[in-house]
């Protein structure tokens, strides 16, 4: 019961002491566990534990995508890697675009109303233009 109001004293003062909260548990918790089975054994199990969970495969991954994405911060890397994303998905929409567009006009070609060549239909205006010039109204000209 002592050893247990001694670990809660020692972790409310290093509290006050302003430790961070993961410190003052961690120290207190070792206190406790050197009180309870002794020096040896306590630092056994520390070095196992710290050995055991450094192992952790999974875990590794970890530390190494935050050294990358520091790397990549302090190159440069990051910046140049987000421009290159940005132009090719630029490039990607106004490729799509265009390629719905073209889509769109040869799906569309059967139902359009007109089917006459475009040289035709500039030269039919400009003949019309010119006979309204000379005095023929255009409801004449599209009877």
């Amino acid at each position: 019961m002592a050893t247990g109001i001694l670990i809660v004293l020692l972790f409310l003062l290093l509290m006050a002491m302003s430790l961070p909260v993961f410190v003052a548990m961690a120290l207190a918790g070792f206190a406790g566990f050197v009180l309870a089975h002794g020096w040896t054994t306590a630092l056994y199990g520390f070095t196992e534990t710290v050995w055991q969970s450094t192992h952790v495969y999974e875990l590794i991954a970890i530390p190494l995508f935050i050294l990358t994405g520091t790397i990549m911060q302090q190159s440069g890397a990051g910046r140049d890697l987000y421009l290159v994303v940005n132009a090719f998905a630029a490039y990607s929409r106004r490729f799509a675009v265009h390629r719905s567009r073209q889509l769109r006009r040869w799906v569309m070609s059967p139902f359009r109303r007109s089917r006459k060549p475009v040289m035709v239909i500039r030269a039919q205006a400009a003949s019309s233009r010119r006979a309204v010039r000379s005095g023929f109204s255009s409801r004449r000209l599209s009877r």
